[in-house]
């Protein structure tokens, strides 16, 4: 009686971790494609913000840009080295955050 107990129980315990991994993989994997939208959102608001800055500087500029005085320029020189325009990943990503970018700097040239 005492081989078949513990055979019941060791049975049951090994079924149970089983059950367990599964169920956690399970949820792992729900847990990952909930969180996609999320992370989705917050590039987009981000590339918004990034829209609506460059937009405002933009704007700024332009303003600037009428009392602009070509003698005043001589006296200081500045570069600017351009960013790298290299980003990783889906073409797709990549139109979808330029098309979220530029709405965010239609709205911060307004």
């Amino acid at each position: 009686m005492d081989t078949l107990s513990f055979l019941g129980s060791m049975t049951e315990l090994i079924l149970g971790f089983a059950i367990a991994d599964i169920l956690g993989s399970i949820l792992g994997a729900i847990s990952n494609l909930l969180s996609l939208p999320a992370a989705w959102d917050a590039a987009d608001r981000k590339a918004k913000f990034n829209g609506f800055c460059n937009g405002f500087w933009n704007a700024m500029q332009d303003m600037a840009d009428t009392f602009k005085n070509d003698a005043l320029d001589s006296l200081i020189k500045v570069t600017v080295t351009p960013a790298d325009d290299k980003v990783p990943g889906s073409p797709y990503i990549v139109v979808w955050l330029w098309s979220s970018l530029r709405a965010g700097e239609l709205s911060g040239n307004g």
